[in-house]
């Protein structure tokens, strides 16, 4: 995956497993040029590990206030300034964008712009559809992404349920933006391949919208800040042009 858009993917995991939150049905994890969609349900999977993960969570209440924060964003539509810094060996790449956020329900866009060729991306789920859009000479070209034939709601719910058990979650302070006070959050991790250690701090105002975010580790840099919070319109819901399906990989001629 392009380490560029690693904030697309933090972000849309967090944010559209929370805007999903209320939904009976998981779809499985999808890339789409360098984007990574996945959603997850507040619903209780019905086995005794999900429910000592709940019961253990409840026991933390600041884990317990990430989670709620997390689970139930409000109708939002959040622009961002966007930095990424990538150290690889000797060279050190620097890039800047936007991105926008904006959750109805459960729908949500993530749009983000790079640099200035002005790539633009555009992920949506819109009535448990999902969308990826990107620009090519100024023109836009939509997919639609087939659904999942399996329903993998166990094994997500799980996963989801361990990954957050498993995090290092801390009080960060607050901090203001947009003349808005926020509560923020500081979670520690490790790669478990690597064993790269490194942290990400998410601050919230009181209703829960993401106004900031920090992920740092040795090799990699990324900040993502408010820049306006409004609420969104049925405009921000509608794909730019028609969506296409995914062209159909061609097997290789067999021998």
């Amino acid at each position: 995956m392009n380490k560029v858009f690693l904030t697309s993917l933090l972000l849309v995991v967090l944010l559209i497993a929370a805007c999903q939150s209320s939904d009976t049905s998981y779809r499985q994890v999808r890339s789409v040029r360098g984007s990574t969609l996945g959603v997850n349900s507040d619903t209780p999977v019905e086995t005794g590990a999900s429910s000592e993960a709940s019961s253990t969570l409840s026991d933390n209440p600041l884990k317990e206030q990430f989670r709620a924060y997390l689970q139930n964003p409000p109708t939002s539509k959040v622009s961002y300034t966007l930095q990424t810094t990538i150290q690889d060996k000797d060279q050190t790449q620097r890039f800047s964008g936007t991105q926008t956020v904006a959750i109805r329900g459960k729908d949500f866009v993530l749009q983000t712009t790079m640099g200035s060729e002005s790539i633009t991306t555009a992920n949506y789920v819109l009535n448990g559809v999902y969308y990826a859009c990107q620009t090519e000479k100024g023109e836009w070209t939509c997919y639609v992404l087939p659904k999942s034939e399996e329903d993998a709601s166990p094994q997500i719910q799980q996963s989801i349920q361990d990954d957050l058990e498993k995090l290092d979650v801390q009080d960060a302070g607050q901090k203001t933006f947009l003349d808005m006070n926020t509560q923020c959050f500081k979670l520690s991790f490790q790669d478990p391949q690597t064993q790269e250690k490194g942290e990400t701090i998410y601050c919230y105002d009181k209703n829960g919208v993401l106004l900031y975010s920090h992920t740092q580790t040795s090799a990699f840099q990324n900040t993502l800040e408010a820049t306006a919070y409004a609420q969104p319109t049925e405009v921000d819901f509608q794909l730019p042009v028609e969506a296409k399906s995914l062209p159909l990989e061609e097997e290789p001629p067999q021998e």
